[in-house]
């Protein structure tokens, strides 16, 4: 009798855990799913405001460095002559 009444709790709590599951888990993944949707637009609302921080018609030009990269790094060049 022990062991049909085991069976029979083991059974529910499978079949409640499953029917929770359907409801709870969708929920679950939805709320993480917003959240991360979330931040994301605020990292993207957050670098639009950084770039436009400008005034409105202002002009703003970068350029890159235009010094020469130390090729000393690259190794050793060895002179060849080539033989005939």
């Amino acid at each position: 009798m022990s062991l049909l009444r085991t069976l029979l709790i083991l059974g529910i709590i499978y079949y409640s855990i499953r029917f929770i599951g359907k409801f709870v888990f969708p929920l679950l993944v939805n709320k993480v799913a917003n959240n991360a949707q979330k931040k994301m637009q605020d990292r993207m609302e957050e670098i639009f405001r950084q770039q436009n921080k400008g005034a409105e018609g202002e002009i703003s030009i970068t350029r890159k460095s235009t010094k020469k990269k130390n090729r000393d790094d690259e190794g050793d060049f060895v002179d060849y002559e080539e033989v005939k």
